[in-house]
Parts: C-alpha cells; structure tokens; sequence
C-alpha cells in the first residue's frame, strides 16, 4: 500500500516565503531604528568625549611632569641649563597646547545629564590651571637666582595649584573609567541583542 504525500502548491510557498521575507524586513527595520541606530549614535557620543578628556587629561600630565622636574633641578648639575630650558620650554608647550585645545567645543552627549555640565566645570577650572601656573612662572622667571625662584615653585600659592591639577586629574581619570564601563555595558547589550536577533532569524 502506497503513502499519498500531500504536495504543496507553488503560490502556497511562494506566499510562505514572502511572508516570512515581509516579517523578516519589519524585525530588521525596528532592529536598526529602535536599537541599532541609536546604539551607533550613543558609541560615536562616548568616543567623542572620551577622545576631548584624553586629550586634555594627557596634555594636562605631561604640563604637571614637566613642572615637577623643574622644582627638582640641579643647580649644580653640568646640565642645569639645558635641562632647565627643556624643562620651561615643555611647560610654555603643554600650556599653549592644553589652551588652544580647549577653545573646542565640547561634544555634545546624551546618556548622562551630569556629564555636560561637568565637562564644562572641567574644561573651565584646566584654563583656570594654564592661566594661574603662567603668571607664577612669569615670576619665578623674573627673580635673579635659581634658589629665588625655586623658593615661588614650593610656595603655598604653588603647591595649592599643583593639588588643583593633581585632583584635576583624578576627576578626569573617574570620567573616562565611567566611559570605559559605559561602553563595556553597550558591547554587553549589543552581544545579547545579536544572539536574540540571530534566533529569531532562525
């Protein structure tokens, strides 16, 4: 006795894999509007604000380094004037560059509230620092000995601006540790969302 297998029509088919097409392209349409493209824009916001503090919190150690060394020159080393030249020309560097850097503006975000205005308060008290430590060194470079100006560096207006710079730092370290689990936590989603997606195909 023979089993009749039941045939399925062409345009039953042809029906089926155009429905599943139709819905296939919906899924996909609400994958890239609702999750994909904001996901891009909010991965392009964290770069660009990661890339802004970086820039800034690099420029800023190199200008503290530089100082540093500078109130641990020397005098009596056959190098002190060589070094001591570097030294200020690093410094007159670092500030320049960390000024004309911050005359961008800053990217703008969208994830967190806070961050914004923090940039702002940020970006605002480095200024503060390029401009204050200028004017000290402008004075540190007018006394008539090494001793005379070293004694301005470890000045307590000195070592209050170097505490500024140095929790400055800090400040900018924490924001980029958030930004870097920020963006830890997109991968995260977006490694979830992809096998969900990928199940759905199937």
């Amino acid at each position: 006795m023979k089993l009749k297998t039941k045939k399925i029509a062409p345009h039953k088919f042809l029906y089926f894999a155009l429905k599943v097409a139709f819905i296939f392209l919906i899924l996909s349409f609400f994958y890239f509007s609702f999750y994909l493209s904001p996901k891009i824009k909010r991965q392009k916001e964290i770069s660009d604000i990661k890339r802004y503090i970086l820039t800034s919190y690099y420029i800023l150690v190199q200008n503290k380094i530089s100082y540093v060394f500078l109130t641990r020159l020397d005098e009596k080393s056959p190098d002190f004037n060589l070094e001591k030249s570097e030294i200020i020309e690093s410094l007159k560097s670092t500030q320049k560059r960390g000024l004309e850097y911050l005359g961008n503006p800053i990217p703008k975000e969208s994830f967190d509230k806070n961050l914004s205005a923090t940039l702002s308060t940020l970006s605002l008290e480095t200024e503060k620092i390029y401009e204050e430590q200028k004017n000290l060194l402008d004075k540190v470079f007018s006394t008539k000995s090494y001793q005379e100006g070293l004694n301005l560096l470890k000045s307590k207006e000195a070592v209050n601006l170097l505490t500024r710079q140095t929790n400055l730092l800090l400040e900018y370290q924490f924001w980029l540790e958030r930004l870097a689990q920020e963006e830890k936590n997109l991968s995260n989603l977006n490694l979830n969302l992809n096998q969900l997606f990928n199940s759905l195909k199937s």
